[in-house]
């Protein structure tokens, strides 16, 4: 009978050997293909040239207009500047109109001081052209219905129950009677969680980024299971309350100018914590980026003020290109980043670096001022590296590891073994060997489950950071806010930027950060940031834009294409 059930044993973790990549392959190309799926544009209003038959669709709650490439509605005009004017969008005013710098504004032969609210109707002049603003009449009712559920989505929902429990089962058989009662607990309350959800939710509107949220924590679940099993709860519950946070945040977004008046809170609570982390924190491998509370709860802030940063940064409402706006988020920025400077976090303090940039430039348009600031940070990371003497032995051992494989090369080498000797499809949840070294399941999890569960699952990894970047960008097309766009778009290249430093330094194609994956590395508050963050890609996609005022029908706003004279 033992013979028997050890056969039946090898054949299940044969079959589940490669049944598990296919899985996670499918489960990615079913869910990119309904998230790249486009939607309609469709126009809310129209700026129409008087004396000429050419007209500039409104599609956007937030439109640049000007001669500069980057506008949203182009004016190739002598008279007009590169950044003339901003229309934004009020739910009781209608349309507002306000001059960039010393830009001239007539609304109905009126001087513009600033700015003006302006009706259907309306005669705008820019740079002595005049413009009438016109709704559109053809806008269907059914524009603001609510979203269909989806059967693919249920049978995603299938594989991905599938996915996890041939997974789990794997871990469970490398245990046998020795599995952890909070290992299987976690697992079972997963499966279960996620369909409640499912449920509440009735399969509507984007459930593919939550279908991608879970996979991603459920890879994590599986470090965690194997790695240090007394974890494997902990990361469930700040999974739970990710979720919680993204569903919160999703509802706070639907109101944009809600989200607008948060900004200042937002930003003054960052600073609070920050400073606070600075007087209280503790010192961890170098960095002083922890805050304890008692002897049970730590947790690490500069993770979860990634979202703060970007919900901060992405506030664009009726500031799209003001020079002050923009000066503005680069002293928050300096803010942030210099006290993680001060916490000798860089790793951290570099990803919110370029996702500073990434704002900067969806803000501006302009590279000119990208490139001097990557200038000045170029000085100051050759200082940093002939500074602090734990990354200059970093970068000593930057693509000199195999020669230091003693001492500062040993984990990056550990990894790379353990990448080769894991193959396409891994040795098995919980027969890997990299779990000896030192932050195996956090610095090197890219290594971890190549080993375990094979170089294809780990690509599947790679792949949903890359399916939620484009899934982001296509949608600035079509979103009805410039804030969801830039959020977004700031949220997937953190995800990406993040995930990079992680897989690239731990296979020495980049020193060494000591940051994580979102999502799968061993980490509550990684995990609950992940998920936080994880809300502006969804909130891009379930925005349904703009609702005119009684002078204009209502219509679905998205971003509007580029007009051009």
């Amino acid at each position: 009978m033992d013979q028997l059930l050890t056969q039946i044993q090898n054949y299940y973790l044969f079959a589940a050997r490669f049944l598990i990549p296919l899985i996670c392959i499918y489960l990615l190309l079913s869910c990119a293909r309904r998230l790249f799926a486009s939607g309609k544009n469709q126009t809310i209003a129209r700026l129409v040239m008087q004396d000429s038959a050419v007209d500039f669709d409104i599609t956007s709650q937030e439109s640049a207009i000007g001669r500069s490439a980057i506008c949203d509605i182009r004016l190739n005009l002598p008279s007009v500047s590169r950044r003339h004017a901003v229309l934004t969008y009020n739910e009781k005013f209608g349309f507002k109109i306000s001059a960039v710098g010393n830009a001239e504004i007539r609304v109905n032969d009126i001087p513009v001081d600033g700015y003006a609210y302006i009706q259907n109707g309306d005669v705008v002049e820019l740079g002595g052209v005049k413009f009438c603003l016109t709704a559109v009449q053809d806008i269907t009712s059914g524009s603001h219905s609510a979203p269909r559920r989806s059967k693919g989505a249920v049978f995603e929902a299938v594989m991905l129950t599938l996915f996890q429990l041939l997974a789990f089962f794997e871990i469970a058989l490398h245990y046998q009677t020795e599995l952890p009662v909070s290992v299987a607990a976690a697992f079972g309350l997963l499966i279960i969680g996620e369909w409640i959800y499912f449920a509440i939710r009735r399969f509507r509107g984007n459930i593919q980024i939550e279908i991608l949220g879970l996979f991603l924590t459920t890879f994590g679940m599986l470090v965690a299971a194997s790695a240090a099993p007394s974890s494997t709860m902990k990361l469930l519950l700040c999974a739970v309350i990710g979720v919680g946070l993204l569903s919160g945040f999703c509802f706070i977004f639907r109101d944009i100018e809600l989200t607008m008046k948060l900004r200042y809170f937002v930003a003054g609570a960052t600073i609070l914590l920050l400073v606070v982390n600075l007087i209280f924190g503790e010192n961890l491998n170098g960095a002083r980026n922890w805050i304890r509370l008692g002897s049970v709860i730590s947790f690490q802030p500069s993770e979860l003020i990634k979202f703060a940063f970007i919900f901060v940064g992405a506030a664009t409402l009726e500031r799209l290109l003001t020079a002050k706006n923009i000066v503005l988020f680069l002293g928050f920025s300096c803010c942030c980043i210099g006290a993680l400077f001060l916490m000798r976090d860089f790793g951290t303090a570099s990803i919110y670096f370029v996702t500073m940039l990434i704002i900067c430039y969806m803000r501006s348009g302009d590279i000119r001022p990208i490139l001097v600031i990557l200038a000045v940070a170029v000085v100051g990371a050759v200082v940093i590296i002939n500074v602090m003497p734990y990354v200059t032995n970093r970068f000593e051992a930057y693509r000199h590891v195999w020669e230091m494989a003693a001492d500062q090369g040993y984990q990056q080498t550990r990894t790379m073994i353990a990448i080769a000797s894991g193959g396409l499809f891994g040795l098995g949840g919980g027969n890997g060997n990299l779990y000896k070294v030192a932050a195996a399941d956090t610095d090197l999890v890219f290594g971890f489950v190549c080993e375990e569960w094979g170089m294809i699952a780990a690509f599947c990894i790679c792949a949903s950071f890359i399916i939620l970047a484009i899934y982001a960008f296509k949608c600035t097309r079509r979103t009805g806010s410039a804030y969801y766009a830039i959020a977004a778009c700031a949220a997937a290249g953190l995800f990406i930027f993040q995930a990079s430093l992680n897989i690239f330094g731990s296979t020495d194609l980049l020193p060494l950060t000591g940051v994580t994956i979102p999502f799968v590395s061993n980490g509550g508050s990684s995990m609950i940031a992940s998920w936080a963050l994880l809300s502006f890609i969804k909130a891009i996609g379930q925005q349904t834009g703009p609702t005119l005022p009684a002078s204009s029908p209502a219509g679905r706003g998205v971003t509007s294409r580029r007009a051009r004279i």
